[in-house]
């Protein structure tokens, strides 16, 4: 059992001080992961102290859903989890700073080819509304499961919740949201 692995029986046990080591030896990795975005937002910069907020907390998730007998180290574990609650914060923040209109791909940080800040130029404009409207046509043609699908993955939940909720394999929510992308990049080439 690694150093990680005893902090994590110890917190879990109900010893307080047992997260703040954790904290201690995985403060850098934290702080890397801040620095690794682009905290440049218009006139202002993103607080590192939030962020480093953000990341303690995923830290403490990290702990009360690691599961010891997967093949997965914690701290590959707690990386993940820490990096994805850092990039949903600051996609949030954009989103409030810019006021920026977010589609489908909302749920994927990296593939955002549907993202357009509101603008006062007329024909931007235009073709933000145009986007709009193709976007909600689109959306009618997918069925319930599939809407369901993409708004609790807009509300932030894991394929995990979404599974339990509606009641299917975590994979086929995987597939469902690529062959959504795919069909979506379709939709607005055309």
């Amino acid at each position: 059992m690694d150093d990680n692995n005893k902090l994590i029986k110890r917190i879990k046990d109900g010893d307080n001080g047992a997260f703040d080591e954790l904290l201690l030896n995985n403060k850098k990795l934290i702080y890397s992961l801040i620095y690794s975005f682009d905290l440049q937002c218009g006139d202002y910069v993103i607080d590192e102290d939030d962020l480093f907020q953000e990341g303690c907390l995923a830290l403490y998730e990290a702990v009360f859903t690691y599961e010891d007998r997967r093949d997965t180290k914690f701290s590959s574990y707690a990386y993940i989890l820490i990096r994805s609650k850092l990039a949903n914060y600051i996609t949030r923040y954009y989103r409030i700073y810019n006021k920026e209109y977010l589609s489908i791909n909302e749920m994927s940080n990296i593939d955002r080819y549907c993202c357009n800040a509101v603008s006062d130029v007329p024909f931007i404009y235009h073709q933000q509304n145009e986007l709009k409207s193709h976007l909600g046509k689109f959306l009618k043609t997918l069925s319930l499961e599939d809407r369901m699908i993409i708004d609790m993955r807009k509300n932030d939940y894991s394929y995990k919740e979404i599974s339990d909720r509606l009641k299917i394999n975590t994979k086929k929510i995987d597939n469902r949201l690529a062959t959504i992308r795919k069909d979506l990049k379709f939709h607005l080439d055309h």
